[in-house]
């Protein structure tokens, strides 16, 4: 037996949800945003999903005025069973939306629509591109965060089942996973907050990051992507450091540390160079700086050093943005005469593009001399400027920590604190152990590397 309805509160829910769908496309076109949405495919089809459920609404809201409820019931049959599923219907245009949305919107918690749109605010380019007033913009989003598409949705069906229809359900759209390290989770929660409180932390992120896809990450690769392009792209670490991991080092912690921060203050860095005897925790310094600072707005950026002499074109990508980069260049050697070698000489010496003031170099080198010098009769004078030329490089890099092997005294230390850091129990038979598979193995100089090595086969 179908239900009885009580037609007034019928009346107000179509009304509430026709005057919140035409206040948003009111908001989308005073402020111009509707003919620019036409350029970005997820707002375009959203604002087009919101027209069909608004005209869907009002035609439903006008037949039952003044056909009844029977007219009503009618109309919803035939819309359940032909417009609903009609290739340019409501179905089809929320498929296009859902594959869109899953499409761009980064990984973040909350609903995929909620993260699009705050991706899309956080873009500091995007929003001043607009040319409009960002907190006015801003309201917007707040208006288009209230109104997700699927609940929209949800709503029209709620009010095709007053005919006791079964009402078609819709795929969720996919969950979405937290990023690791995403610096974009410093605005989680926005749209949850007054307007006033969101504006501001909006300008507090925007003082740290331009937002963008650089806001997807705090580490990428500078290479060339599947179009050739040079370009950053988003990298998860694979191993993952701390300052308070690295064991005796507090020395050149604290020099590269002081460095950073200056860095961060807006000060021109001193390039740094961190040499010295394999596996006694250069590159893990560099990794250490991402869990320390990548909260501050610093990014770092990975390339090949076959890929030094593309060097300025990332200059263009990075110039002007609040952002720190250091670009890390591990395991770092030059040889005179090649390419990387005068493409750095280039940017160092002052070529048209110079290292933008965001931009500091972090080097790791087993050697103290990053160039492959050779044995010149200094009694030349020809000589004796390739020489100065050959060193002038090098000395570019202005802090040049040392990271030393441990001696002996010192290594027993260390063992015990990488075995307490991974959950293991140092005990005495354990050292013993590991001084046996350091000598058997040839490992006549241990390093931290060496002792990972053997707690990874314990």
């Amino acid at each position: 037996m179908r239900p009885k309805w009580d037609e007034a509160s019928i009346d107000q829910a179509y009304k509430t949800q026709i005057d919140r769908l035409q206040d948003l496309l009111d908001q989308a076109m005073t402020l111009g945003l509707w003919p620019l949405a036409q350029k970005w495919g997820v707002l375009d089809r959203y604002y087009r999903l919101a027209q069909m459920l608004e005209e869907e609404l009002l035609l439903q809201w006008k037949i039952k005025n003044e056909q009844g409820m029977d007219g009503l019931l009618k109309h919803q049959a035939r819309f359940l069973g032909q417009t609903l599923r009609n290739p340019k219907g409501l179905l089809a245009a929320w498929a296009k939306l859902r594959q869109a949305i899953i499409s761009v919107s980064p990984r973040m918690q909350g609903s995929p629509w909620s993260a699009f749109l705050l991706d899309q605010v956080a873009d500091y380019a995007w929003v001043k591109k607009l040319g409009l007033e960002p907190k006015i913009l801003l309201a917007h989003w707040f208006t288009l965060h209230q109104l997700d598409p699927q609940e929209l949705l949800i709503g029209l069906f709620n009010l095709v089942e007053l005919g006791a229809q079964s009402r078609p359900e819709l795929p969720d759209l996919a969950p979405q996973m937290e990023g690791p390290n995403l610096p974009l989770g410093q605005l989680k929660g926005l749209f949850e907050q007054p307007l006033d409180q969101a504006w501001a932390r909006l300008e507090a992120f925007w003082g740290l990051c331009w937002g963008g896809a650089l806001a997807h990450g705090a580490a990428f690769l500078f290479g060339q992507d599947t179009k050739g392009r040079w370009a950053l792209q988003g990298e998860v670490p694979q191993k993952t450091c701390r300052f308070e991991d690295l064991f005796g080092l507090e020395s050149q912690l604290a020099r590269v540390q002081a460095e950073v921060e200056r860095f961060l203050k807006g000060e021109r860095p001193e390039h740094i160079l961190l040499w010295g005897a394999r596996g006694m925790g250069k590159s893990s310094t560099a990794l250490a700086l991402l869990d320390a600072y990548s909260g501050r707005g610093l990014r770092l950026v990975e390339m090949a050093q076959r890929d030094i002499a593309h060097l300025n074109q990332l200059f263009p990508l990075i110039a002007g943005r609040p952002e720190r980069y250091v670009l890390f260049l591990d395991d770092f050697g030059l040889i005179p005469g090649q390419g990387d070698f005068k493409a750095l000489k280039s940017v160092f010496e002052g070529s048209l593009q110079q290292l933008p003031s965001n931009l500091m170099l972090l080097a790791t080198s087993n050697k103290q001399s990053l160039v492959k010098e050779e044995r010149l009769d200094l009694n030349l004078p020809e000589n004796r400027q390739a020489e100065d030329e050959l060193r002038a490089l090098g000395d570019r890099f202005g802090i040049k920590i040392h990271f030393d092997r441990p001696v002996f005294s010192e290594l027993k230390d260390l063992f015990d604190f990488i075995a307490k850091r991974q959950g293991q129990t140092p005990t005495v038979e354990a050292w013993a152990q590991f001084q046996r598979f350091a000598q058997t193995n040839g490992h006549d100089k241990p390093s931290a590397r060496t002792v990972e090595q053997f707690l990874a086969r314990s």
